[in-house]
């Protein structure tokens, strides 16, 4: 369908309606192939300088890939054949046309994810400082890392020789706790000098969580309890009545209540003294984790039948997001609660509106993805995976932080017309 040169014109591009595209150097010899869409390629292109490829596809999509075949991301919005594509001079942008009469722009810095390397095995669990500076991940390897908000590594926490499979920050950021696989959770300081253990699980700790407040930790176990706890390591309550393994257990807005996930089928919505306040059962599924929205009226369970679901606190479902072509690991909500991320045993994460429009794929791990989580700001997300790595992802939080992103990348205010075409507001600020 296409055959293009790369720009030093060492190597040439070819798309076909096999589905695939292929670099060839220049003597003919096929280099690598480019496969992962499901219809047949329009075009295939280099960026100006030769690092990114972009194909064009009858299946709507587009595959943003490195100079050497490995799949950036998938770009989704079109819902017909896409039949033309082109990188801005600056490679800063792409531009595509398509069947269903739109033409879209898009930025190619918000297309890329950073990878965060540096653990030897699955990595568990991740999660932002709460000033968004710094970015904490728990893995098999039994460590916990510290990295920058850049992605540089920081520090470890040797947790030796139990595996980390839980990870989170202190409100004020100063201290750190994991949950293990020795059935214990440990409180640190960020220099790794541990201040306290919490024992009393009788199973790997899955969960580890900070109240609002900073003066107390929930714990959820698979040994079918979740457990809280003063910040000093005293035991003030333990939750029973999971019939199986509970996997994640998270605090609502004003610390007044928690929500457990199970795998018995069951999320379970409690007051802090232990009383039972509503059961979510969807039909013959377990819960991966549950969360409360930002304003605390609702949680957002994961489940393994590929299916997120928005429940009120009466425990009826007020929306679904489906999709993913495996079970779900977990569910998030943005700070502002406007949007969703959901990660799942196939290897991707996906972006959703929380009013249920679907917004994009994230891909690019090359395993089941554990965990997505959002930065305070909402302005990006960190993904961890089996595939031993954690994923930086740029995201937009809301239409305001999109007219930000745009109005930086020009000389010029925008009109009326285009924010209210390409940022859906009604007028430009």
């Amino acid at each position: 369908m296409s055959a293009v040169f790369s720009p030093d014109g060492k190597h040439i591009l070819t798309a076909s309606y096999d589905t695939t595209a292929r670099i060839w150097d220049s003597e003919g010899n096929l280099i690598t192939i480019l496969e992962g869409h499901t219809g047949p390629l329009n075009m295939a292109i280099f960026s100006p300088d030769g690092s990114q490829i972009l194909t064009a596809s009858n299946d709507t999509t587009l595959g943003l890939w490195t100079a050497g075949g490995q799949l950036i991301t998938t770009l989704l919005g079109h819902s017909d054949f896409i039949n033309w594509a082109i990188f801005s001079q600056d490679g800063k942008y792409i531009a595509t046309a398509s069947d269903d009469d739109t033409i879209r722009l898009w930025p190619v810095e918000r297309l890329y994810n950073q990878v965060l390397q540096g653990h030897t095995t699955t990595v568990n669990d991740g999660r932002y400082s709460p000033d968004g500076k710094t970015i904490l991940t728990g893995s098999t390897d039994s460590t916990a890392r510290l990295w920058t908000s850049e992605g540089i590594y920081i520090s470890s926490i040797e947790n030796q020789p139990a595996p980390v499979n839980a990870v989170d920050f202190s409100p004020d950021g100063q201290r750190v706790a994991t949950g293990s696989f020795d059935n214990v959770a440990k409180i640190w300081r960020l220099d790794s000098t541990l201040l306290k253990t919490l024992e009393g699980h009788t199973d790997l700790v899955s969960c580890v969580r900070y109240s609002p407040d900073g003066a107390r930790l929930a714990t959820a176990s698979w040994d079918g309890t979740a457990r809280l706890w003063r910040a000093d390591g005293s035991l003030l309550k333990t939750f029973e009545g999971h019939t199986d393994v509970v996997n994640t257990v998270a605090f609502s807005p004003d610390g007044s209540m928690l929500v457990t996930a199970s795998d018995d089928g069951t999320a379970r919505v409690w007051e802090e003294n232990g009383t039972l306040v509503t059961i979510l059962q969807a039909d013959s599924t377990g819960f991966h984790s549950a969360v409360f929205s930002p304003d605390g009226s609702q949680v957002l369970t994961a489940s393994y039948d590929g299916i997120a679901r928005l429940w009120d606190l009466d425990g009826n479902v007020t929306a679904e997001f489906k999709g993913q072509t495996a079970q779900l690991t977990y569910a998030d909500f943005s700070p502002d609660g406007s949007m969703i991320a959901t990660t799942s045993v196939d290897g991707t994460t996906w972006l959703w509106e929380t009013d249920g429009p679907f917004i994009a794929a994230l891909e690019g791990h090359r395993s089941w993805v554990n965990t997505g989580r959002f930065s305070p700001d909402g302005l990006r997300l960190v993904t961890t995976s089996w595939d031993g790595t954690a994923r930086q992802w740029g995201v937009y939080g809301n239409a305001e932080a999109m007219l930000a992103e745009a109005l930086s990348r020009l000389n010029r205010q925008l009109t009326d017309f285009e924010c209210q075409e390409y940022l859906h507001l009604e007028n430009c600020p």
